[in-house]
C-alpha cells in the first residue's frame, strides 16, 4: 500500500466498490483525499427494509444471502418500475404477481429457491457480485466525493442534485456529462478527464 493521501475511484458498481474501500481505509486510519465516481448514485431509498427483509428470510429458513438476494430484489423491482410509464407499470406488475404466485407455490412443493425475477440465468460468480451490488447500501463517509453524472441517466433519487452522496459524506461536488451510462465513459471520457486533471492539479 503506498503511502500519503489516496484518491480512490470506480464507474457503476465499482463506484459503491471503491466507496467502501474508502471508508475501510478511513477505519483503518489511512487519509483517503478523494473518492471519484462516474455513475454512480447513493442510493439508500430502502435501508429501513434491510432488518424486516432479514428477519422475513429467516421465517422462511434462508440465510444471510438469501436475505441479501431478497433485498436486492426489491430495488431491482423498484429500478424496473422507475423505467416504465404507466401502462408499462401495470403490465409489469401484472407478470410480476403471476411469476410471484408460481414461484410460492413452486417453493412450497419442492422447498427450492427463488430465481430472481427477469434476470437471465449467470455463472454463480456474476450471481454473488450481482447480489453484493443490489444488496449494498452506503454507509456515511467524512470524506470528500466528485461525482460525474450522464444527463441521459436517471439517478434513484429524482431531484437530488447530489445523487444522493450529500447525506452521507463531508462534501460532494458534481458534474453532468452529456451522454448515458455507456458513453460517459467512451464518448466522453476527454471531458472527465480534463475536469479530473483540474480538480487534482
Amino acid at each position: 500500500m503506498p503511502e500519503g493521501p489516496l484518491v480512490l475511484g470506480g464507474y457503476c458498481n465499482g463506484g459503491l466498490v471503491a466507496y467502501e474501500t474508502a471508508r475501510l481505509l478511513t477505519a483503518a486510519g489511512r487519509h483517503v483525499e478523494r473518492l471519484v465516481l462516474v455513475a454512480t448514485d447513493a442510493d439508500t431509498r430502502f435501508r429501513a427494509l434491510r432488518w424486516p427483509i432479514a428477519a422475513a428470510a429467516r421465517l422462511m429458513g434462508l440465510g444471510p444471502e438469501g436475505a441479501l438476494e431478497q433485498f436486492g430484489r426489491l430495488r431491482y423491482f423498484a429500478d424496473r418500475l422507475r423505467e416504465l410509464d404507466t401502462a408499462g407499470q401495470a403490465a409489469f406488475l401484472a407478470r410480476a404477481a403471476a411469476r410471484l404466485a408460481r414461484q410460492v407455490a413452486r417453493r412450497l412443493r419442492h422447498a427450492l429457491p427463488l430465481p430472481a425475477p427477469d434476470v437471465p440465468a449467470a455463472p454463480p460468480l456474476f450471481e454473488r457480485y450481482y447480489d453484493a451490488c443490489m444488496g449494498y447500501v452506503p454507509g456515511p463517509w467524512p470524506g470528500r466525493v466528485v461525482v460525474f453524472w450522464p444527463e441521459a441517466e436517471l439517478p434513484a433519487r429524482a431531484g437530488d442534485p447530489s445523487y444522493g452522496w450529500a447525506r452521507l459524506v463531508a462534501r460532494v461536488d458534481t458534474f453532468r456529462i452529456p451522454g448515458d451510462h455507456d458513453e460517459i465513459v467512451t464518448r466522453h471520457i476527454e471531458r472527465i478527464a480534463t475536469t479530473l486533471e483540474e480538480l487534482l492539479a
